[in-house]
């Protein structure tokens, strides 16, 4: 199995060092990963991160892959999408090393995180969030779900309260980022689903759109096994049915726990029961496609 979405500590919201995620994933049977860590080109932005630091990591991976002859390991980029700035993406993809870039919706058009009276606040609740981790049975158990909800509607309270105006903006976004051509996938399409109660009939229309988007920019979706699995197996269906056959699959791995209970099995049948017998895999942006 492959693995295309993996932290380190190079995310500022990870604790896990190259090193030991190489070992976790050979403990789990993982014969390739891709290792995407957060970075972001809007200063001020939480995953705002340099070129210096893109090359340093790279550096850092090519002396690990020595260390693990049996692990493919591959270098890849979360890139956040903010919509105003594809040609800063751009200059700051633009390496020969980089195999795979997933674009990734965060914000969703809402600028509340560029206060730091807004991010201290995150910061303190994430250390409840951590705190509730430690002591929930799993990471997906329910004490960790409610923490995880009550985080991030401190971030996206149109989520809970404007849900048809948070679904405009976030699948506009989505669209656009689609369009830029700038990324192998979309991460976690529908991640909102995650954090409040979401009819799959209130979103299912700007998925259509989406996903005729994707196939025709030839752009993939992720299946993402977070918190919860997004996007859930009918918006999976919708995906492939309109012809999105670019796919990955990824454990959103930040730390040990999300990786030993990542549910690879439940991944492959959901891609399965839709009819998908292959998945990508990426070398310097290359797509290829391996038997599930």
């Amino acid at each position: 199995m492959f693995d295309y979405h993996m932290h380190t500590d190079v995310s500022p919201d990870s604790d896990l060092r190259l090193k030991d995620l190489c070992t976790l994933a050979i403990r789990k049977g993982l014969k390739e990963i891709c290792i995407t860590d957060h970075y972001c080109v809007k200063k001020g932005c939480i995953h705002y991160q340099t070129k210096s630091t893109r090359d340093a990591q790279i550096k850092e991976i090519k002396k690990i892959r020595k260390q693990f002859p049996k692990l493919k390991i591959r270098y890849g980029i979360e890139m956040d999408y903010h919509g105003d700035n594809e040609k800063e993406i751009h200059s700051f993809l633009n390496h020969n090393d980089i195999d795979f870039v997933i674009g990734s919706l965060h914000y969703y058009g809402f600028n509340l995180l560029d206060k730091p009276w807004f991010r201290l606040m995150r910061e303190q609740l994430r250390g409840f969030f951590n705190h509730l981790k430690k002591i929930a049975s799993k990471p997906s158990g329910k004490h960790l779900y409610k923490a995880r909800s009550l985080y991030n509607l401190t971030a996206f309270p149109e989520l809970y309260f404007r849900k048809k105006k948070y679904l405009e903006n976030y699948y506009a976004l989505m669209k656009k980022a689609i369009q830029s051509e700038l990324f192998d996938v979309i991460g976690h399409c529908t991640e909102f689903t995650r954090y409040a109660h979401f009819q799959y009939s209130q979103y299912k229309e700007y998925l259509k759109e989406c996903a005729a988007l994707m196939k025709k920019h030839k752009v993939g979706f992720e299946i993402n096994m977070g918190l919860l699995f997004s996007p859930d197996e009918e918006s999976v269906a919708l995906l492939v049915n309109h012809g999105v056959k670019n796919i990955t699959i990824g454990s959103d791995t930040h730390n040990e726990h999300q990786l030993r209970y990542a549910d690879y099995a439940k991944a492959k049948k959901i891609l399965q029961k839709c009819g998908i017998k292959k998945i990508c895999s990426f070398h310097k942006r290359k797509r290829t496609y391996e038997v599930l």
